[in-house]
Order: structure tokens, then sequence, then C-alpha cells
């Protein structure tokens, strides 16, 4: 094997642990009740793509953990994620189209 290749491969495989660990403490602080540390940690992913971000950090604009309660902002980036195909988000969407309804005919 191509010794560039092995060095490709071996750096995309470190960034993923990196990654992985990144998600992992967004999801700890969210378990222990810190809800302002997993809005932290979500919120530069969710800005850069991540779906699963995307989503989480909607769960926590809709519930109001962590930051103000704000609709707008959780219906934002439920549809960014669902956009993207994550069936959660979609289901947070769907399950709530009271909430997607009055986000979308200014009653938020």
């Amino acid at each position: 094997m191509n010794k560039k290749l092995l060095t490709f491969f071996v750096l995309i495989l470190l960034s993923l642990n990196v990654i992985a660990d990144y998600f992992e403490d967004a999801e700890q602080a969210y378990i222990s009740g810190d809800y302002s540390t997993a809005f932290i940690l979500l919120k530069k992913p969710a800005e850069q793509g991540c779906a699963w971000a995307q989503n989480n950090l909607g769960w926590l604009y809709h519930q109001g953990l962590g930051v103000t309660q704000d609709y707008k902002q959780a219906v934002y980036w439920y549809e960014k994620s669902a956009e993207q195909g994550d069936a959660k988000s979609q289901s947070n969407l769907g399950g709530d189209v009271l909430l997607w309804t009055r986000c979308h005919s200014g009653l938020y």
C-alpha cells in the first residue's frame, strides 16, 4: 500500500475518534443536566451541517434547555436536520405539527 494512502487513512481514523469524543462530550453534558455546555458543544457542528447536532440543538431550543425556549429556532434546526434525512428530526417536526404550523404562520 502506498505510504501516502496509509497516512491518509490513519489521519481519517484519528479525526473520526476526535469527532466521536466531541459528540460523546455533548451527550454526557446533556445526560448530566449541563444543558448550556451541551448547547455550546452542539452549536458549531450544527452550523457546519451535522444532522445529529442540528436535531439535538433543535431539541434544546424546543424544550428551553440551556437556552431560552425558542420555537422558531427549534423548527429551524429540526428542518435543517430533516432535510438531510434525519428520522428523529422528521419525527419531531411531524409529531408537533402545531409547532411547525405556528412558526410558519408567524404566531411565534
